[in-house]
Formats: C-alpha cells, sequence, structure tokens
C-alpha cells in the first residue's frame, strides 16, 4: 500500500494498492511528454509516494511528515473512494463531508442515462471498437 498527499490540495491523505498507482501510472503515461500537467503529476504523486506495510494487527504507521501534513493526531477517519481511500483529520473531514454531500445532492441528475452511454463508449474505445 502506498500513501501520499491528496491532489486536491484538501490536507488529507490519499493511499491504496496496486490498482491506485496503475490508475494513475496509466493516465499520466498518455499525457504528452514535456506537458508540465504530466511533470507536476509524476512529481508530486511519485516523490511523495510513501510505501507502509501492515503489522501483524493489520495495522499500518503513518510517517511523521506526512501525520503532520494532514493534522492527524490520535483519531482520525478512513473515507473509502472506489480504487483509493483517504485518511481525515475528523474535524476536516467533516468538513469536506458536508460540502460534497451538498454537491451530490445538488448534482444528483448526472447519475442518470447519459453517464451510462459515455461509459459504454469508453469501455468500446478501450477494446479497440468504434467510439
Amino acid at each position: 500500500m502506498v500513501l501520499f498527499p491528496a491532489l486536491d490540495g484538501r490536507g488529507c491523505l490519499e493511499a491504496g494498492g496496486q490498482a491506485l498507482i496503475d490508475y494513475y501510472a496509466d493516465i499520466i503515461e498518455e499525457m504528452d511528454e514535456g506537458d508540465p500537467d504530466r511533470d507536476a503529476f509524476e512529481h508530486t504523486i511519485y516523490t511523495k509516494m510513501t510505501p507502509v506495510g501492515f503489522d501483524a494487527n493489520g495495522r499500518i504507521s503513518l510517517p511523521r511528515a506526512l501525520r503532520e501534513l494532514a493534522g492527524l493526531e490520535d483519531r482520525v477517519v478512513f473515507a473509502g473512494a472506489n480504487r483509493r481511500f483517504y485518511i481525515w483529520n475528523p474535524d476536516r473531514f467533516a468538513v469536506f463531508d458536508a460540502e460534497m454531500s451538498r454537491q451530490a445532492a445538488a448534482n444528483k441528475a448526472k447519475l442518470a442515462g447519459p453517464s451510462r452511454d459515455a461509459k459504454a463508449a469508453r469501455r468500446r474505445k478501450l477494446a479497440g471498437g468504434e467510439a
């Protein structure tokens, strides 16, 4: 498993396994060499990515620098999000959670039909078919 400061700048840690590493690697590889965004993503993700292991009780030890960056002390919140999870300071998470809940409620129509069509088109394109 790896940890790094979340890319959105919200002051939490992003964490995941090989699926997350592969996800970012695939996206970055699709970007043009020399693209300043590619350089920024490579730097921000790969130079700050910290591998962590589990102890005999299934716990991880968070490096001090990452704990300090995320404001983590004696309590944390683990928040799952598809192929990754986030480790939050509980107070920061409460603010973020409320913000995301409001945004999701205001935009729930985006979960309807057209997104399914777009997803099917992406799958066809990845499989080498016409989009």
